[in-house]
């Protein structure tokens, strides 16, 4: 009976002690454990508000709670040189994003990225910016490097831009029309270094135009490029 009495007190016990909160650092802790951080920020070099592991190899965890950055938190992997030093994150069972810490790149499907940002899998983006390497410059671009659709980026050596102009005063060349081809043509199309269009001459830019300030021009291209047909065409 009294073996019976002492269980029972024990189970009651057990309950009451499940259902508090736990403090680290608080006499008041708001939620199951609750750990009063100590502006442990600073993890690359500081050890955090909360560590797990060992001296050797850890996770540490670290708020800012004071100064210009307060409220930052930081999330720090630490090994040994030559481990396989990885911060990964992952959800339903699977590994997605990978921070390796030996080549100090960004792996999405990959525990060794290659590069900065290694993406193991179709991407896409609504925008892109280039800025280049080192101090960047204006001329960098895209290109597809292979049949495979494999996109790296080039230098550009500085040079002005080439643009397509189109003629849109000159001589009227009709399906028979016999002309001198030493004037330009109305419709013509040239590529031209300028940042400029030369008299009679339109960036092919898509710009749409009213018929009736050139319905010569309107009668070649027609709505080819754009335009309603009506009131509008396009370059």
């Amino acid at each position: 009976m009294k073996k019976n009495f002492l269980i029972c007190i024990l189970f009651i016990a057990a309950q009451s002690l499940s259902a508090q909160n736990i403090g680290i650092g608080t006499a008041t802790p708001a939620t199951r454990l609750d750990v009063a951080g100590i502006n442990g920020w600073n993890v690359a070099t500081g050890e955090g508000d909360v560590r797990i592991g060992n001296a050797s190899y850890r996770l540490k965890f670290g708020v800012a709670l004071s100064g210009g950055g307060a409220g930052a938190a930081n999330i720090m992997q630490f090994g040994q040189p030559g481990g396989f030093n990885v911060l990964s994150l992952g959800a339903q069972g699977s590994q997605i994003l990978y921070v390796n810490g030996g080549n100090n790149s960004v792996g999405i499907g990959t525990p060794s990225p290659a590069t900065k940002l290694d993406v193991a899998g179709t991407t896409s983006t609504t925008n892109l910016t280039l800025t280049g390497t080192g101090n960047g410059n204006a001329n960098d671009f895209l290109i597809k490097s292979n049949a495979t659709g494999l996109v790296s980026a080039r230098k550009g050596h500085g040079a002005q831009a080439l643009n397509y102009i189109i003629c849109t005063a000159g001589i009227f060349v009709g399906p028979n029309t016999a002309s001198n081809i030493d004037f330009a043509w109305i419709g013509e199309v040239k590529l031209f270094a300028g940042t400029y269009a030369p008299p009679n001459w339109a960036f092919c830019n898509g710009q749409i135009l009213n018929i009736a300030d050139n319905t010569v021009l309107f009668s070649i291209l027609g709505t080819t490029y754009g335009g309603n047909g009506q009131t509008t065409y396009a370059l």
